[in-house]
């Protein structure tokens, strides 16, 4: 799908440079015809570069792309043009509006023509489509991470939707997109205003923590999972992210009770044992350890970073080499025919 934005052929700088050029042009061949070989070469190679400048199209200046590790391009260019649209949209709607008790018919008119151009333009690529359809969209193509598109999705739906909840779901997908290239700053602000429009998107206020966590402010981020955990405790990823948290701060035993509500959620989890397991090491409870890495192996036999994590458990325990080659011995059976020997040493 194309996006919303329509180019002139040729702008006024354009027409300007080009009018520049052929009188530079034309200049340069009179003298060249009274033999001022000087002057001719200096007007020639003003002519070329004004030649080259005109051929620019302004806009391309403004366009920067950033390609991401799988491929994938995400064009601020589409994002800033996209923008402008909403705003101009939601000027003409808001000075619309305004008139409503205004007499001065020819504004108004001029106003609603401008609102119906936008929205003619917008149904070139929104045509039977609802906010809902939009925010899926989006969301799928943020999953395959191509953020150029699922941006210009999530836009379309801000466009046509008049549904707070939808609209804050698209707000915060937006935020996601600048998320995924470490734009915090933009990306804070877009889950603000995404709790703004529903107080009770507890999605927002997660990611909005996350966010926080990357620019550094604990407290705040703490803060955001614990409204999340508050307005609905049947969310896995507030506590699960509030424990990582805590176990980067070395609180571990507020880490501990934290993994333990979120396996209450969903116990199918196998980072959440590891991790749980890694948190009983730290505080000395071996046996409570084991059992965790255990329970992750269970999930996924194949979780390569939970027998490293066991041969450090059992280093640390201090274990006779038969001992060791006992429990390692019991893995194996577990695992069958998986070959884990690599990873106790």
């Amino acid at each position: 799908m194309d996006p919303i934005i329509c180019k002139e052929a040729l702008s006024y700088e354009q027409v300007i440079l080009f009018i520049a050029g052929a009188i530079l042009l034309f200049s340069s061949l009179y003298f060249a015809f009274k033999n001022y070989r000087i002057v001719f070469t200096t007007m020639t190679f003003t002519f070329f570069v004004f030649l080259i400048i005109a051929s620019i199209n302004p806009e391309s200046l403004m366009n920067f792309t950033i390609e991401t590790k799988n491929g994938s391009k995400f064009d601020f260019s589409r994002h800033i043009a996209t923008q402008k649209e909403i705003s101009e949209l939601l000027k003409y709607e808001k000075r619309s509006q305004d008139f409503n008790n205004d007499d001065s018919n020819n504004s108004k008119e001029s106003i609603m023509n401008n609102i119906a151009l936008y929205r003619e333009a917008i149904d070139r690529g929104v045509k039977q489509r609802s906010d809902l359809d939009f925010l899926i969209i989006s969301t799928k193509e943020w999953k395959d991470k191509n953020y150029g598109e699922a941006l210009r999705q999530a836009y379309y739906g801000l466009l046509i939707s008049e549904n707070k909840k939808i609209k804050s779901l698209l707000e915060m997908r937006i935020g996601t997109i600048y998320r995924s290239f470490k734009k915090y700053e933009i990306a804070k602000e877009q889950f603000k205003t995404s709790i703004a429009l529903d107080e009770n998107n507890i999605y927002a206020y997660n990611f909005l923590g996350l966010t926080y966590k990357k620019l550094g402010d604990t407290e705040k981020a703490v803060e955001k999972y614990l409204e999340a955990i508050e307005i609905d405790d049947s969310y896995f990823y507030p506590p699960y992210n509030l424990a990582i948290l805590y176990t980067k701060e070395k609180e571990y035993y507020k880490a501990i009770e934290k993994f333990l509500a979120a396996i209450a959620i969903d116990d199918k989890q196998k980072k959440t044992y590891n991790q749980l397991g890694n948190l009983y090491l730290y505080t000395g409870n071996y046996l409570d350890s084991e059992k965790n890495y255990f329970k992750a192996i269970e999930l996924d036999p194949n979780y390569k970073v939970v027998y490293k994590n066991l041969n450090k458990l059992y280093n640390k325990q201090n274990l006779s080499k038969e001992e060791k080659a006992l429990k390692i011995e019991k893995i194996k059976k577990l695992v069958e025919p998986l070959n884990i020997s690599k990873y106790f040493k």
